[in-house]
């Protein structure tokens, strides 16, 4: 499924260079020119994904980029995770995962992923959460990867999900 062409480095970050469907695509660490961009995905994608002035704060630290990394090609900005760190630094929140409807199905979803956990198990970090609504399709994704789904939380509406990566 997946065509590797190779990694390119740029200063200390590992940006990896794919091939999807004859288009090569590379996957980095946010900068603070992609903040509109992610805020425009945001707002396109799936009911109850919203950018909001926390996420906004977010991801204009320092500190909180190390876990938000964006998928683009040559012309487009795909898709983004944004990841933050729980309290005890064991363990990493994926807040959000979204790639644009019209690139949706194509693996991209899948290569992001794959890039935080693998920056997360450089890091120690033991285990990767995320909630995701009963009506979301990604929720056959994140089982595919070997997140174990965990009880419908009442008070969200969503299910919980967990995977071990140390």
């Amino acid at each position: 499924m997946w065509d590797w062409c190779g990694v390119i480095f740029f200063d200390e970050f590992k940006v990896e260079v794919i091939k999807v469907n004859v288009m090569a695509v590379k996957i980095r660490t946010i900068n603070e020119n992609d903040v509109d961009t992610i805020i425009g995905l945001a707002h396109n994608g799936e009911p109850g994904i919203r950018a909001n002035n926390r996420m906004i704060y977010y991801l204009s630290t320092t500190v909180l980029k190390e876990y938000v990394f964006i998928c683009e090609d040559e012309e487009n900005k795909i898709g983004y995770v944004f990841g933050i760190l729980n309290g005890d630094k064991k363990s990493l929140w994926i807040h959000q995962l979204v790639v644009s409807k019209d690139e949706r199905g194509k693996g991209y979803g899948i290569k992001l992923l794959e890039h935080i956990e693998s920056k997360a198990r450089t890091n120690n970090i033991e285990n990767i959460e995320l909630m995701v609504r009963p009506d979301n399709k990604a929720r056959f994704l994140y089982q595919k990867l070997g997140y174990i789904e965990g009880a419908l939380n009442s008070n969200t509406d969503m299910f919980t999900y967990k995977k071990q990566i140390h």
